[in-house]
Formats: C-alpha cells, sequence, structure tokens
C-alpha cells in the first residue's frame, strides 16, 4: 500500500538518549494530545471525542510519548477503529539491543478461533526491526484485535527501543488493516522533519 495523501506527527521526547521521531500518517487520522488537560479532536462525533479521550487516558497511563487514532463510519452504527502509539524503552548506555535475541523472546502461535501471531526481524526505512503482527483476543470481552508492533532501535548511544503499534479491533478486516498498519509504519523516520509517503 502506498500513502499518497498523509500528514506528519512529531514527537520529541526530553529525556536523554530518546531521539525524536515521526511518521506519517492518512488525513483521517487525528493526533491525540497526551498533555494533562488535552482536549479531544474538535470536529468528529461525541463517541468519536469519546474514543479519544480513552485512547489519551490509557496512553498518559502507559507513558506513551505519542499517539493517534481514527475513527470511520462504516454504517449508522458501526466505527471503524484504529489507534497508534508510541513508546520507548530504555537501557544503560552500551547494552546489547540484539534484535535476534528480542525476536525469540516472542513466542509466535497460531491457536483454534482465528488468533496467530507472527514474529519477524525485518528491514524498514528507519533501520532493521523486530515486526510483531497477527490478530489476538484479550480483555474481559474477549475483543479481537488486529495488532502491529515495530520494535526499531532508536539511535544514539543508549538502549532505547521504539516500540511503534498500531491496532484495531475490526478483526474481520485484519489484512486490509495490516496493510495499512505496515504502509504507516514504513514512514517512521527519527527527527521531527518530513519523511516521505511510503
Amino acid at each position: 500500500m502506498t500513502l499518497t495523501d498523509t500528514q506528519l506527527v512529531a514527537a520529541d521526547d526530553d529525556r536523554a538518549g530518546i531521539a525524536p521521531f515521526s511518521v506519517r500518517l492518512p488525513p483521517n487520522w487525528f493526533q491525540i494530545e497526551l498533555a494533562d488537560g488535552g482536549a479531544p479532536p474538535a470536529e468528529g462525533s461525541p463517541a468519536v471525542r469519546a474514543f479519544a479521550e480513552t485512547v489519551r487516558a490509557g496512553a498518559v497511563r502507559g507513558g506513551v510519548v505519542l499517539a493517534a487514532g481514527m475513527a470511520e463510519a462504516l454504517d449508522d452504527d458501526q466505527l471503524l477503529l484504529a489507534t497508534l502509539t508510541a513508546t520507548v524503552t530504555t537501557g544503560p548506555a552500551g547494552e546489547d539491543r540484539d534484535l535476534d535475541a528480542i525476536a525469540s523472546a516472542i513466542a509466535p502461535f497460531e491457536r483454534p478461533g482465528g488468533d496467530w501471531r507472527r514474529v519477524e526481524v525485518m528491514e524498514v526505512p528507519a533501520g532493521r526491526c523486530v515486526r510483531v503482527t497477527g490478530v489476538e483476543t484479550a480483555g474481559p470481552e474477549g475483543v479481537s484485535a488486529v495488532i502491529m508492533h515495530s520494535l526499531v532501535p532508536m539511535p544514539g548511544a543508549g538502549a532505547a527501543v521504539l516500540d511503534l503499534t498500531l491496532v484495531s479491533p475490526s478483526a474481520g478486516l485484519a489484512d486490509g488493516l495490516l496493510d495499512l498498519f505496515d504502509a504507516i509504519s514504513g514512514t517512521l523516520t527519527w527527527g521531527t522533519g518530513s519523511p516521505s509517503p511510503s
């Protein structure tokens, strides 16, 4: 999939060793303000605004440094929802960030009922990463979600790893959503400039 019409979103965390980064999103996505008292999107239905606030609250609790969402009407009573979050894990300077070791610690699976997870080490424009994709059922309501993680070592002397995560509860649209998530993940760029559409 090629993203031809995009908007730039960027994170510039002030913690030592955390490199600024940016991604591009389709125009129907919106960045979620994570600062205290951050406002939900100015446009959209009450359901969209409530969705954005739910994402914001969870992101703040989880130490997320960048968050965005998408809520598109499929019909009169159903929304296609998706989120992007970025978190950073850090370790001592010089600590090994061996991606093969990271990948081997994440178990792939395929289960009756349709849940599955694949793990691979691959090249993306931002560098080598561990890519985790799948459909997984979680939570008390047993919601099946389409998930893509890209675990990318950040530039610099530290041991920081960026986890760029895209999720949607619309598991029935898994193939198309994973194509979209891959295209978005491919726009990750270090710095807060203007990455090219993927």
